[in-house]
């Protein structure tokens, strides 16, 4: 009995797991540039940083490397952590500590994506957000500078949304 519940709560965040991804795939349409410069704020405040990518094409293939990147490494942790769980040599302890940590993967995964989405409904068509640690990177493709107002709603999406206090979120600008 002990076991089936064990396999079955296994397989509802492998699929919690599964169905994040495919939201965070369905919602995002890019991934973050490269900061150049940065303006510190006052603590708890959000970091605003400056970027610009020089071509279209450019762009692109930073975006796409980005995405790519983030995706890979949350599969190879993930892979990692279920083989801990699953593998009977493991004791109850670091599977407990393997679970925990897929479903924080998992919930940083679905808040990226609902973040994500909330940003697209406010005009910021093109944003990818990354949360690990309780810190969060939002990285937003604007062509005209980012307004105190823009920055301060980008914010409130992520502090509402992803659970995390102001001084942890970065807000990165692309161009």
């Amino acid at each position: 009995m002990e076991r089936n519940r064990k396999y079955i709560v296994l397989t509802i965040l492998v699929a919690m797991v599964a169905v994040a991804g495919y939201l965070n795939r369905s919602y995002n349409d890019i991934t973050p540039g490269v900061a150049e410069e940065t303006s510190a704020g006052a603590p708890g405040e959000a970091t605003m940083v400056n970027a610009s990518v020089k071509t279209e094409k450019e762009e692109t293939d930073v975006l796409k490397e980005a995405r790519e990147s983030r995706e890979a490494s949350r599969s190879r942790a993930m892979e990692l952590l279920n083989s801990i769980i699953n593998d009977e040599k493991t004791d109850s302890e670091n599977k407990e500590k393997a679970t925990a940590e897929l479903t924080q993967m998992s919930k940083n995964m679905e808040a990226e994506g609902i973040i994500e989405g909330i940003l697209k409904t406010k005009g910021f068509d093109k944003s990818v957000v990354f949360i690990t640690n309780g810190i969060a990177t939002a990285t937003v493709k604007s062509d005209k500078t980012l307004s105190a107002a823009d920055v301060a709603k980008i914010q409130d999406v992520i502090k509402s949304n992803g659970n995390i206090s102001g001084e942890k979120i970065t807000i990165t600008q692309v161009k």
